[in-house]
């Protein structure tokens, strides 16, 4: 299939309001009270960074933002500047562009080598990626042959994704697969996208409901076993306010098996990166020490070595299962 043609089957989903606004929600109204990986009720402080309040679960080890933050309060960080090179400037939002399209062409050069080891190929795969954003992946995963649609909460993102397709692929609507029929896909994308879901077992549930048999989750994620993760501690840039789980290895194989899943492949989450690019995330979100070093080096290096692409495994994991 070329990139500029249409899917020959689109799935139709039943229109979906994004996430609106709820009702005052308390701290208590907020807080986890069940493990999503292991079921255990029981959480101890970790620690405090950056005014969020990060626990662990007593029994698997998984940590995550407790109490969550409310409605208003991630509706309000999902707004229209949330991407890096919404509201910056051309160069950024060109840089943007780069390593999104390049990261998305790496990840797919993973499924597809996951796929064919399973004797499938992806011309004419039903994919649906959710949290598309602009949709660079469903751009590059057209490409390769897949049939695409996406969900994206972000109506500006949404539109932009739209626009870049061509096709109106991308509904905008919050992480509820409801409208969704079962086993009417082959592939669910969740690139960096799980770690921000309310519930995340009830939800991988959902995407089990909505695959094929044999079909194939991905999922890109920040790790506590990255290298970043362990060196920079509770300064990690990974510890957002939108961000709710933190799995590690162990942690993400373990809710995958627990929602159905089998055949679990685990990895370093590879991206293409451009130090303009690591430099401007920074920026957006700052982390002591590290953000005024960056911008020192930037105000140095020469432009060709800012736009340079990178190879780079930093704070992530890429994680591949099966539907049997």
């Amino acid at each position: 299939m070329k990139a500029d043609t249409l899917p020959r089957r689109r799935v139709e989903a039943v229109p979906s309001d994004p996430v609106q606004k709820s009702e005052v929600q308390t701290a208590d109204d907020l807080r986890a009270r069940t493990c999503p990986v292991c079921l255990a009720t029981n959480f101890a402080p970790h620690f405090t960074t950056r005014g969020i309040p990060i626990e662990s679960c007593e029994s698997c080890g998984l940590l995550l933002q407790n109490p969550q933050p409310s409605d208003s309060d991630l509706a309000e960080i999902y707004g229209p500047h949330y991407f890096i090179g919404s509201d910056e400037d051309a160069e950024l939002a060109a840089q943007f562009e780069i390593v999104k399209r390049a990261t998305a062409r790496l990840q797919l050069e993973e499924l597809d080598a996951y796929l064919g080891k399973r004797g499938r190929a992806a011309r004419g795969l039903r994919l649906l990626e959710i949290g598309c954003g602009h949709g660079n992946m469903l751009i590059e995963a057209r490409a390769s042959g897949y049939e695409v649609n996406g969900i994206e909460f972000s109506a500006d993102a949404a539109a932009i994704a739209n626009q870049k397709l061509g096709i109106e692929a991308v509904r905008v609507g919050s992480t509820s697969l409801a409208g969704f029929p079962d086993r009417s896909f082959d592939v669910c994308i969740l690139a960096d996208v799980i770690e921000h879901i309310r519930d995340p077992r009830a939800f991988l549930h959902d995407v089990w409901r909505m695959l094929d048999h044999h079909s194939t989750i991905f999922i890109a994620t920040p790790s506590v076993d990255s290298w970043s993760a362990r060196l920079l501690g509770r300064h990690w840039m990974e510890f957002k306010r939108e961000h709710l789980f933190y799995f590690g290895m162990a942690t993400i194989e373990r809710l995958l098996t627990e929602t159905g899943f089998a055949d679990v492949t685990l990895g370093g989450g590879k991206k293409v990166l451009t130090p303009a690019y690591i430099i401007g995330h920074f920026d957006k979100f700052p982390v002591a020490v590290l953000s005024p070093v960056l911008r020192m080096g930037r105000s140095l290096a020469p432009s060709v070595l800012l736009q340079t692409k990178l190879k780079i495994t930093a704070s992530g994991i890429d994680v591949y299962a099966t539907k049997p």
